[in-house]
Parts: C-alpha cells; sequence; structure tokens
C-alpha cells in the first residue's frame, strides 16, 4: 500500500481497520503467513480451473498490472500503484495475442467510447 496522507489514505483506513478490529474484541485478523497465503491463492487457482504450475504470490503482481494496464488505467498511476521508480512494471504487463484476450479489451474501449471517455 502506499501512503498518501489524505483522510482516504490506504495506510491509514488498514491501520484504523486494525484498530477497531481488536477494540471490538476480535484481536489481530491478519495473521497469514506467506505459507497460507501462497496456499488460499493455489487453492483459489484449482477451485477456478487453473491447472498452471508455477502459481505464487508474485503472479498477482503480474496479473493486476496487466488488468490495469487493460482496463486503461494510466501508466503512471499503474507505476505509482507497484510502488515502481522505473519502467520496469512495462515487464509484467502481458498482453496475449488472442480472441479471449482481446475482447474485453474492445469491449472496454466500445463502452468508454460510448461514454465519452474516448
Amino acid at each position: 500500500m502506499i501512503a498518501t496522507g489524505d483522510d482516504f489514505c490506504p495506510v491509514r483506513m488498514f491501520s484504523l481497520l486494525r484498530r477497531l478490529v481488536a477494540a471490538a474484541g476480535g484481536g489481530n485478523p491478519f495473521t497469514a503467513t506467506y505459507a497460507s497465503f501462497l496456499g488460499s491463492i493455489k487453492l483459489r487457482c484449482v477451485l477456478a480451473g487453473v491447472t498452471k504450475k508455477g502459481i505464487k504470490t508474485h503472479s498477482l503482481r503480474r496479473g493486476g498490472t496487466t488488468a490495469l494496464a487493460l482496463a486503461g488505467v494510466p501508466e503512471a498511476m499503474i507505476q505509482a500503484h507497484g510502488r515502481w521508480s522505473s519502467l520496469e512494471y512495462r515487464k509484467y504487463i502481458c498482453y496475449l495475442d488472442s480472441a479471449l484476450q482481446r475482447r474485453p479489451t474492445a469491449m472496454l474501449w466500445a463502452a468508454r467510447r460510448k461514454d465519452g471517455l474516448v
């Protein structure tokens, strides 16, 4: 998360959430270990029918970066969200040359044109 310093700062909101949960007697709900988080990701992939080997927590970084790019999020925002100080984030964007990948992108552009955004 990136601290923005404003009233909606994600770091500030996360800290507030932790305090509220602890005050309600819930203790610390954020005690996941790397192993448990990775296990959860792999289980969710299997349940979703994704059987590719080698999925790790870092896969979320690549997938998230690609999803943001395909949704038309400005590159400067992608770079800031991923905390990149260089153009390395571009290596994480995966444009597949397939109809399946082009269809959502074409639908997004069509919706943006309809709404007068492009």
